[in-house]
C-alpha cells in the first residue's frame, strides 16, 4: 500500500463511529442460536448508513444472516468480510469503554472485528478508492461450539454468499499474512468423559483443560 493510499483511508476512519457500533452490537446479548436481536440491530446499523441489506436464512430461519453488497461498478474480484455475531455462552457483562479499551460480552470475540467491518466498508465507500470489483459483508450465527455446528456459514457458502478472499476480523489478528507455503489439514479425535464445553468454560475441573490442550498441539505440530 502507497503512503497516500494509507493516509487517505487512516484519515477516513472516525473513531467514535467505530466505537458507537462496537458498542451496540454488544449492548444486546447474543449467545450461539440467539443471535436474532443482534443481527437486527446490525441490519439496522448498515442500513441507516445507507448500504442495502439483504437478509438470507441460510439454513437458520429463527436468525436470518446480515448480507451487503458495494460494488464499484466496474468488474474485477470480490473481497468478503466475514464474522460471526454469536458468543458463547457465559454471563453477560455489560459494553464500557476504560482508558482507551472496550469491554464487554463479545468485544473481541467478535463484535468488535464486525463493527471494524462496518467501518471499513463505510471507507471504502466514502473514499471511492475502490476502483474495480466488489466488497460483501456477511455476519451469521451458529459459530461458537458446542452450541453451534456451523450451518448457517455453510449455507451461506452453498447459496452463493461468498467472494473470491475472505478476511476474518477475529481477535488475535493484528498481522495480514499475504503469502504463504501451502497448508496441510488434519483431523485428530481426542475422546474424553463428560459433555462437550467450549475452550473458555475448560479450566482445571475438566479432564480436557488448557495444559493437556497445549500437549495435544505439541504432539501434533511435531509430525513430520
Amino acid at each position: 500500500m502507497d503512503n497516500y493510499l494509507q493516509k487517505k483511508l487512516n484519515e477516513a476512519v472516525q473513531i467514535e463511529r467505530l466505537i458507537d457500533t462496537a458498542v451496540k452490537l454488544i449492548g444486546i446479548p447474543s449467545p450461539t442460536l440467539s443471535t436474532k436481536s443482534v443481527a437486527d440491530k446490525l441490519a439496522e446499523i448498515l442500513e441507516e448508513d445507507d448500504f442495502r441489506v439483504k437478509r438470507p436464512e441460510a439454513n437458520w430461519p429463527e436468525s436470518p444472516a446480515v448480507f451487503v453488497t458495494y460494488d464499484s461498478g466496474q468488474p474485477g474480484r470480490t473481497l468478503q468480510f466475514d464474522g460471526h455475531l454469536d458468543t458463547v455462552h457465559l454471563p453477560y457483562v455489560e459494553p464500557r469503554v476504560e482508558k482507551g479499551k472496550l469491554y464487554g460480552s463479545g468485544a473481541s470475540d467478535m463484535k468488535g472485528g464486525i463493527a471494524a467491518m462496518c467501518e471499513a466498508l463505510r471507507i471504502i465507500r466514502d473514499t471511492g478508492l475502490l476502483k474495480s470489483g466488489k466488497i460483501i459483508l456477511t455476519a451469521h450465527d451458529h459459530h461458537e461450539a458446542p452450541w453451534g455446528d456451523g450451518r448457517q456459514v455453510k449455507a451461506l457458502i452453498e447459496e452463493g454468499f461468498v467472494g473470491d478472499g475472505v478476511l476474518i476480523p477475529e481477535y488475535h489478528c493484528e498481522s495480514l499474512p499475504v503469502l504463504g507455503r501451502g497448508m496441510a489439514i488434519l483431523e485428530v479425535s481426542i475422546m474424553r468423559e463428560g459433555l462437550p464445553v467450549h475452550e473458555v468454560q475448560g479450566g482445571t475441573g475438566t479432564t480436557l483443560s488448557h495444559s493437556s490442550r497445549s500437549k495435544s498441539h505439541h504432539q501434533v505440530y511435531g509430525i513430520k
